[in-house]
């Protein structure tokens, strides 16, 4: 049994630790809300994956989607706008829809909040090097996305994203069949491969209120590239194909667009060729150029006085006929590429095939690449006899036809 002294000396004791346990509390509680504020204020700042979003949580949306927390405000949502429209950009240059600009938005938003950062996860990779992830997309520029530089370009990543690391159409998301009716999380881990599939999901809504904001129709239809980056196609049939960079001022007037068939058929036209084949694009623009725009065509495979045969055999047959032939381009020329773009089966040039390719010489341009118009680039949908523009380098061309005398 306990003396009064002992009670009291117990009793102080009591309030002593809980005096001290009230202090810890206060401190803990302190500690918790600046490490709270921290990773609100700064981890959509640091980017990277999840890091990005640390503060998103159940209280903020529905189990796999995104309410995305507050949204950003000032110079960080300016920035975030900013590089969503640049990714925008880099879907319209492709010739995508809106919805590829939506799932390459949300992507970014779920591996860096929109913000270019210079830094990424400090991981390693499954064979042991660091982690080397930067941008948007975090993409590793020691694993083949590019150099730091390109890597840090909104619109070089976003095309990776989308076009695949070397822009060819291969490994990005327009290489994921049936990209625009799977769920968005789904068709980025394709290109991502983050470890979770659903990693996107809880970014959905968080994406879709800065595209909102940025006024980025994700309606909008795909189409023909318009101006800006490159990409590269494959052309089927009589031609070969290139590295594209699409301009918008070379004008499809092919009068034969209506009745031109789907690629892989084959149907023949008033020159001797095949609607919608490149040889028949370049046959409508030499007779166009020379007012022989209805039957009986001055130039024509068919009446014997134009090239005959594949792309590829147009310029031995252009020299037989004594047709002045250079390495110089020159508006209304031919470009011509022969078999595989001058390289072999084994090591194709250009992207050119076997069957050569020619295109039409629009102009010149004032640093001395070439503008050319083409039929039969794969890379629109659908693909295979339609128009498309671009310019090249004008020694990436084998040679020029010029207009005979």
């Amino acid at each position: 049994m306990a003396t009064g002294g002992d009670q009291a000396r117990r009793l102080a004791a009591a309030i002593a630790f809980r005096a001290l346990r009230l202090k810890v509390i206060v401190v803990v509680a302190i500690v918790a809300l600046i490490a709270g504020l921290f990773v609100m204020v700064v981890a959509p700042v640091i980017g990277g994956q999840a890091k990005a979003v640390a503060a998103e949580g159940p209280a903020c949306a529905a189990p796999g989607t995104s309410g995305g927390g507050p949204m950003a405000t000032g110079p960080l949502l300016d920035q975030q706008l900013a590089n969503a429209k640049l990714i925008d950009q880099a879907a319209q240059t492709a010739g995508l829809s809106g919805a590829a600009s939506r799932i390459a938005i949300i992507a970014a938003v779920g591996e860096s909040d929109l913000i270019n950062v210079e830094h990424g996860d400090d991981a390693r990779n499954p064979d042991g090097t660091m982690n080397s992830s930067l941008g948007l997309f975090q993409q590793q520029w020691t694993l083949g996305w590019g150099t730091r530089e390109q890597v840090m370009n909104p619109v070089h990543a976003a095309t990776s994203f989308l076009m695949g690391r070397n822009h060819d159409g291969k490994g990005g998301l327009v290489s994921v069949p049936g990209w625009q009716d799977m769920e968005p999380s789904l068709a980025i881990h394709t290109v991502q491969r983050n470890a979770d599939p659903n990693h996107y999901a809880r970014f959905v809504n968080r994406a879709d209120a800065l595209i909102a904001k940025a006024g980025i129709d994700v309606n909008r239809a795909a189409s023909a590239p318009v101006a800006g980056d490159t990409v590269a196609v494959n052309l089927p049939g009589e031609c070969g194909g290139g590295s594209v960079t699409v301009v918008g001022d070379a004008k499809d007037d092919y009068p034969f667009r209506d009745i031109t068939p789907g690629p892989g058929i084959y149907v023949v036209d008033p020159y001797g060729y095949f609607y919608g084949e490149c040889t028949s694009w370049v046959a409508w623009a030499f007779n166009r150029d020379h007012g022989s725009t209805t039957a009986p065509h001055k130039f024509a495979a068919a009446a014997g006085n134009f090239a005959n045969g594949n792309a590829a055999d147009w310029k031995n047959a252009w020299a037989g006929r004594g047709w002045p032939i250079s390495q110089t381009p020159q508006p209304g020329a031919v470009a011509w590429w022969g078999a595989w773009g001058g390289g072999s089966a084994q090591s194709p040039l250009h992207g050119v095939g076997g069957y050569g390719h020619v295109a039409y010489v629009e102009k010149v341009m004032p640093d001395g690449k070439v503008l050319i118009s083409e039929y039969n680039n794969s890379f629109l949908a659908p693909p295979g006899h339609k128009f498309s523009s671009r310019v090249v380098d004008a020694n990436e061309i084998n040679g020029y036809l010029l207009p005979p005398t």
